[in-house]
Parts: structure tokens; sequence; C-alpha cells
């Protein structure tokens, strides 16, 4: 009888992947070729009070760098914040935001990773 120990190799690795993963998430340096980067910012009316529910998408640029949620909702005060790995290597300067609400116009733009807490004005349709 042959022992295939490809699939214990594979699980093994597939193990080792996600708490390399989990560990940059949650800010550790637990794999040195992953990083995790996160963008904290908030979303108020043209009148400066917090819009919750906003949705907001970002994605790498170029789009291919960085592993990014899906998408963020604003809570109460108008908050998001994006947790997002890429490999350590990887150059990412900045980030396409893109934040919608409805009964507000769309906002767009590519935004330098580096800004701190940016706050998005949205405008009424």
């Amino acid at each position: 009888m042959r022992v295939d120990n490809r699939g214990k190799l594979i699980s093994l690795l597939t193990i080792i992947l996600f708490v390399c993963v989990f560990l940059s998430a949650i800010g550790l340096k637990g794999c040195p070729f992953l990083r995790a980067t996160q963008v904290n910012g908030k979303v108020v009316d043209s009148d400066g009070a917090p819009i919750k529910g906003a949705s907001i998408y970002m994605k790498g640029e170029p789009e291919e760098v960085g592993d990014f949620p899906d998408e963020a909702l604003t809570d109460d005060n108008g908050q998001f914040h994006f947790i997002f790995t890429h490999h350590d290597g990887d150059i990412l300067h900045n980030v396409y935001l893109s934040v919608k609400k409805d009964g507000y116009d769309k906002y767009e733009r590519v935004m330098e990773i580096i800004e701190s807490n940016p706050v998005i004005v949205l405008k009424k349709k």
C-alpha cells in the first residue's frame, strides 16, 4: 500500500499560510513576507454630520497589489476601517477609494496610503 504525503503537505502549507495571514492582519510580524496595513477614515455630509451606512470600496494601485476586503460600511459616527494584507516587497503608495450612499453623489479618488484618517465629504443629490 502506497502512502500519499502530498495531501498532508498541502494541508500543512495551507495552515501555515492561514496563520501568517491572520498574524499579519492583526498587526503581528508573524510572517516576514506579508504586511498588514490599516486605513481609517470618516464620511460626513456637507454640514459635517457623520453619515452612517456609507459603502466604502478600496483596491490597490496598481490593482494587483494587496488583498482587500470587498467592502466596509461606516458606523454610527461615520467612521470606517480597512485592514488589508500585501507582500512585504510590494510597493503600495496609493489606493483607489470609492464611497457610495443613497441620496448622495458618488465619491471617487486615488488616495495616498500614508494619508491618515481622511475625512470624506459627500454632497447630497
